[in-house]
Order: C-alpha cells, then structure tokens, then sequence
C-alpha cells in the first residue's frame, strides 16, 4: 500500500534525469543496459501503482498517449528463443499508431516478452520496443526516451489534491465520481 506517494514520485523523477543523460559505453554497456531495464520496468510499475491507489489526479490518469507499433510478420511465432529478432518477427517498415492510456503503456512494459533496446550512434538509449507476453502475436510497440521521459515526469509531478470515491453497489469496489 502506497501511503505518501512522494516516496514514490521522485524516484519517477530521478530515473528521468538519469535515463535523459545516460550514454552506453563499450566498456559499461552490460551494466548501464542492465541499470536501464531495471529502472524503466520500476518506474512503469510505480505508474501503474500510483493509478491503481488514486494517488494521482484523474487528469494525469486520464492522458491518452500516441503509441507507435509495428505488427507481426505473417506467419511469424514469438518465442524465447527468438523474441530478440524484432526485424524478422515484425513488419518495422509499416509503422501504425493507436491511442492508448498510461495503465496500459505501463502493463505492456510489466508483463514484457519483448524488450529490447534502440540506441543512437551517440550510445544514447532512444527507447524500448516492447510486447507484453500477449501482444507479442499481433503487434511491437516502440516507447520512445521522450515518451517515457514525459510520462515519469507527469506522474512524478502530479498532485492529486481531492478525489471523490464511491462505492459501486454492484462490484463492492471504489470508484472515482
């Protein structure tokens, strides 16, 4: 249970900073790579937390995201011993967008069978393609640095002054008015 999410929140705001200056150096790369995934798989798992316990505004929870994606080759199976052949796996010349909500970006990245990395020449990590283990058959998506970056800072920023809770009557659960 989250009680003072600021515990929570900066720690979104540092991973930003961090992941807004890492380079990948030969010597580091193992390392820094690995720092990396961890640090992006807690953020997004803080997200999805902070959403899950109402302790971000409706107006951050509510943000819809542009996600691109890349749908599976025909014909194609994603299994561990090839999830990593992103270019033989998906059709990365026919790029498609949708809309999307922060809980769902935050799950394809928490429930990952696909995750791998896309560098610049410079060795700045510019994004993830990701597939969680039931999307991996029909589509990869490609969070890029900017789109990360801006959904830790909008939930590591947020302050969710007042929420109004009711309890749905058919579920038993809570839910915001």
């Amino acid at each position: 249970m989250i009680y003072d999410s600021e515990d929570w929140k900066k720690p979104l705001l540092r991973t930003a900073n961090w992941l807004e200056k890492t380079r990948i150096k030969e010597y580091s790369a193992g390392r820094i790579y690995a720092k990396a995934e961890r640090e992006i798989f807690v953020s997004f798992y803080t997200v999805r937390k902070l959403i899950e316990t109402y302790k971000i505004s409706e107006s951050t929870k509510k943000i819809k995201l542009h996600l691109s994606y890349y749908p599976i080759t025909s014909g194609k199976t994603v299994d561990y011993l090839n999830r990593h052949n992103i270019l033989e796996n998906y059709q990365t010349t026919k790029v498609q967008k949708e809309l999307r909500d922060m809980n769902f970006v935050a799950n394809q990245v928490i429930h990952s069978y696909v995750f791998e990395f896309a560098t610049s020449e410079e060795g700045r990590i510019d994004g993830v393609f990701v597939a969680s283990d039931k999307a991996r058959h029909q589509r990869l998506y490609y969070y890029s640095m900017t789109l990360m970056l801006s959904i830790f800072r909008s939930v590591g920023l947020d302050v969710a002054s007042e929420q109004h809770l009711i309890r749905d009557s058919e579920t038993g659960q809570w839910k915001i008015r």
